[in-house]
């Protein structure tokens, strides 16, 4: 097999009424999940398995890593989860706590759900397909296997209309790019048995502030034990740059642990202080550090990214990810990622719309930068409608933890597994429910909440400062006074001398949304 074939469905899976018969497909694995489903999975997707006597079933795909028994394997988590499932309710409570990049397959009696992990980032599409499976379910990990494999077609009507309208790089909510295919939506679980999608999280008001010192508290306690659990699975690596994100992963890693390393991605437009910062931090706590960086010559893996993304998704940084290749390929990758949540996103953004009185779906879709796109309004319309009517939490923090987290950065992290295995350990509802109850004006700059939780866990790393260098602020001030011609000039200058001419020019179709032809 070339270096393409290898990575090609990496860690990616599909789950539907029968095998395929598929010559891409021969390596796969196969696993039956109930009398109706098997599970086809790529070889380096971790697969567990726990059954009782009791018509009780629990798959678990991905990594899911348990902040209370930090020594748990993947299989002794599936185990533990299944010995305190009474019902599906007590399972939903159950997971609350448990970090990873998973879904859960879980049958009890003749029922079968299918639940995400908290972020839902490893991500669960479906479809029905007509013929001889009679309209039968089929789910995947990205809506190009379907097209691949089952004959679904792209909706080239629905990708017209995108076109025509705002597009951040992203598709909201649970609408896809081909037909009859949607995407499970984060705190919502999928029946198998009838093909829908239910909200089962959160049903009411969540959990209650107390102060900014208990909530960052709770949150260290978290991130300790989540890193802990991580590093008795083996070496991992730090994913690091001049932010708040990586700053408090960072604080809260055993840096004194064998094993742990830190790195960096840059190309050009990557700002030097995220290359500095980093040098300097793990040079003070002696953890070795390292800076990747892409080269045209990965060209041919980036058309793999895209398609393992069902060329459904724009993100900047796809022409760096090839070069991880130089990573372990036994390491976890363990990244800041999500950690935007415990500071504040989109709520800025509404000064830029006048600060409207109400926010309805028509604001939501400026804020998330769909501009006036009528499917995302729509999308987001129906995502307002399956909010529960007491909700304690601010909606724009909710917003970006269930689209853009739950949309953009879990088909992000999709393509991201062609190359490396990462997980945000940021990604445990409890830790994020916390976080939304934190009053915004602890997560507005200049994030308290954060440098709470970095003095707590490690003040040291509080004497490096927070995304600024003085080149990159000189560079901006100077870039603002230039006519956007030059600026676009000197930018394609920028990434052909960094080797990446062709790799920037095949970025700007991805945003265009350009795929091959069928």
């Amino acid at each position: 097999m070339t270096t393409q074939d290898n990575l090609l469905y990496k860690r990616q899976y599909l789950i539907g009424p029968r095998v395929l018969d598929d010559t891409s497909l021969a390596h796969w694995l196969t696993t039956p999940l109930s009398s109706r489903y098997v599970l086809m999975s790529h070889p380096d997707l971790p697969v567990v398995h726990a059954h009782d006597g009791n018509k009780r079933a629990l798959h678990i795909l991905g990594e899911i890593f348990d902040p209370d028994n930090t020594l748990f394997s993947n299989a002794d988590v599936a185990h533990f989860l299944l010995d305190k499932t009474s019902d599906f309710q007590a399972f939903e409570l159950a997971t609350k706590r448990l970090c990873g990049n998973f879904i859960c397959v879980l049958t009890l009696e003749d029922s079968t759900r299918i639940y995400p992990d908290a972020c839902g980032i490893r991500t669960v599409y479906y479809t029905t397909v007509s013929g001889g499976d009679a309209d039968a379910l089929w789910l995947a990990a990205q809506p190009g296997l379907f097209f691949d494999f089952l004959s679904v077609k792209r909706d080239r009507e629905l990708l017209q209309a995108f076109r025509k309208h705002g597009w951040p790089g992203w598709w909201p909510g649970t609408v896809t790019p081909f037909e009859k295919t949607l995407k499970l939506a984060c705190n919502h679980y999928l029946d198998l048995e009838t093909g829908g999608s239910h909200r089962f999280w959160p049903q009411g008001p969540l959990y209650s502030f107390v102060s900014l010192d208990d909530s960052a508290e709770k949150i260290v306690v978290l991130l300790k034990n989540i890193l802990k659990a991580m590093a008795a699975r083996g070496p991992y690596i730090l994913s690091m740059s001049g932010g708040y994100d990586s700053r408090i992963i960072f604080a809260c890693t055993d840096k004194c642990k064998p094993g742990v390393e830190a790195y960096s991605m840059a190309e050009p437009a990557v700002p030097r202080y995220d290359l500095a910062i980093p040098r300097a931090l793990c040079k003070r706590y002696n953890i070795n550090y390292k800076i990747i960086r892409s080269t045209d010559a990965y060209l041919n893996l980036i058309e793999v990214y895209r398609k393992n993304t069902g060329y459904a998704l724009w993100d900047p940084s796809s022409i760096m990810l090839p070069a991880a290749e130089h990573l372990s390929k036994d390491a976890l990758i363990v990244s800041g990622a999500l950690g935007e949540l415990l500071r504040i996103f989109y709520q800025p953004k509404l000064t830029k719309y006048g600060d409207p009185k109400e926010i309805d779906a028509e604001v939501l879709a400026k804020i998330c930068e769909f501009s006036d796109n009528p499917i995302a309004v729509d999308e987001f319309s129906a995502w307002l409608e399956s909010l529960p009517e007491n909700y304690n939490f601010a909606l724009l923090d909710f917003l970006y933890w269930e689209q853009r987290a739950g949309s953009w950065y879990a088909s992000t992290l999709n393509g991201a597994n062609t190359y490396v295995n990462s997980v945000p350990p940021f990604n445990c509802r409890e830790l994020l429910e916390i976080a939304l109850s934190v009053p915004q004006q602890y997560k507005l700059e200049p994030h308290e909440l954060a440098l709470k939780i970095c003095e707590i866990a490690e003040p040291g790393v509080l004497d490096y400062p927070f995304n600024m260098g003085i080149y990159d602020k000189i560079r901006e001030l100077f870039l603002r006074l230039l006519p956007w011609r030059i600026r676009n000039a000197m930018e394609r200058w920028h990434y052909s001398r960094a080797g990446l001419r062709e790799s920037h020019a095949l970025n700007s179709k991805m945003y265009n949304l350009s795929i091959p032809e069928e």
